[in-house]
């Protein structure tokens, strides 16, 4: 039986979801460092994709990195938190750079403000 789709890929939301949103209306900020999480997984699907449409399996991508081929198989199944300097090494093993900019949050940042006066 094939496991369900996350929905951050599109399917339908579960417990986590749920824990997100409790979260997100403790903390007015969660939503925001959620979503950041979410675009991080995604970008490092994203490089496993472009490595397998390479044709470069785990090993070789590990070795142009260097690091080991099980620290790139937890990177694709997004179970680690990555330093940036290893997103760089692993964009730049498959022919990538990533690019950085810093935008502003939707509501300015005023529920920073809030939360640091409260």
């Amino acid at each position: 039986m094939p496991e369900p789709t996350p929905s951050w890929q599109g399917g339908e939301p579960d417990a986590l979801d749920e824990l997100i949103a409790e979260d997100s209306s403790r903390w007015p900020g969660y939503r925001d460092l959620s979503d950041s999480a979410v675009r991080q997984r995604l970008l490092l699907v994203e490089l496993g994709g472009i490595r397998r449409e390479r044709g470069l399996s785990q090993t070789q991508d590990a070795a142009a990195m260097g690091t080991s081929q099980s620290a790139v198989a937890k990177l694709e199944r997004g179970e680690s938190d990555p330093r940036i300097s290893t997103v760089a090494r692993f964009a730049h093993a498959v022919g990538h750079r990533v690019e950085f900019a810093l935008v502003p949050l939707p509501d300015g940042g005023a529920a920073v403000d809030a939360q640091r006066s409260a």
